[in-house]
């Protein structure tokens, strides 16, 4: 029995030494586990306890502004909101406007031309016509013809006759007047040529003159000769720019005018 024991025994002991080693920690953080769970356990109950009955109690608690019975009245109380301040404590200074700057109006004068000043020329003074052929004569005088050799004298005989520039217009232009010019009688007469005179021939040319306002001759045109080449075109030019008129009057002004004049050159019998 005893050996039955001793055997027992040791493979208790053997399991005992076997179990320490792995379940030691197991019982030794059980034990600090109850150790420190027991206390802490029995707070967090009783926390929880009351925590929730507060609650309930608060749930069930009624409401009411009525003062209970058996107990002090209370009211509430309304407190007034905040007065403002008066108007004159709000705005103690005026508020500045910002006004836009007013300029002043700047008057820009507008130039103008000024007007020209017309200055009234005095009128020329024009000879009259009657103490012009009183003191010169006319080439249609048979006096003055006479005394230059252009009547009844030995030499050869030139014919003048002054037409109006109206019937034939140089360029087409014609300048009105009241009163034609008139060539004076002191004017040269163009010389008979020698070579026409001894073959006894005669001839005719046309020429037109632009009179000035003063009468004298500013140019000349020969337009036609009845015996081109034998002097006469020549004996004219000679001449032609020499002469002097009358002007022409229009509107008791002197004008320029052109006018048509013939030279007839003949021999009398």
């Amino acid at each position: 029995m005893s050996r039955g024991l001793s055997s027992n025994s040791g493979s208790i002991t053997c399991r005992r030494c076997v179990m320490t080693t792995t379940e030691r920690l197991k019982r030794i953080g059980s034990q600090e586990l109850r150790k420190r769970l027991g206390p802490n356990l029995v707070r967090g109950l009783i926390a929880s306890v009351f925590i929730h009955s507060a609650i309930v109690s608060i749930g069930l608690f009624e409401w009411s502004d009525a003062p209970q019975k058996g107990g002090r009245g209370g009211r509430i109380v309304q407190i007034p909101p905040p007065q403002s301040p008066p108007e004159k404590d709000r705005y103690t200074q005026p508020i500045r406007r910002f006004e836009k700057p007013v300029l002043p109006e700047v008057e820009i004068p507008i130039p103008v031309e000024e007007e020209p000043k017309f200055v009234e020329e005095p009128d020329p003074e024009i000879p009259e016509m009657d103490k012009l052929i009183e003191r010169y004569g006319t080439s249609s005088d048979p006096a003055v013809q006479e005394q230059n050799g252009w009547g009844n004298g030995e030499d050869p005989l030139v014919d003048l006759d002054v037409n109006s520039a109206g019937f034939e217009k140089p360029w087409e232009k014609y300048v009105a007047r009241e009163i034609e010019p008139v060539p004076l009688s002191t004017n040269p007469r163009p010389e008979f040529p020698s070579i026409a005179a001894k073959a006894g021939i005669t001839a005719k040319v046309r020429v037109w003159v632009l009179v000035g306002v003063d009468g004298a001759v500013e140019k000349w045109i020969i337009i036609d000769t009845s015996a081109p080449g034998l002097g006469f075109e020549e004996a004219v030019e000679a001449v032609i720019g020499k002469w002097q008129f009358t002007p022409a009057i229009q509107g008791r002004q002197p004008v320029a005018v052109w006018v048509n004049i013939p030279f007839s050159f003949r021999i009398k019998n």
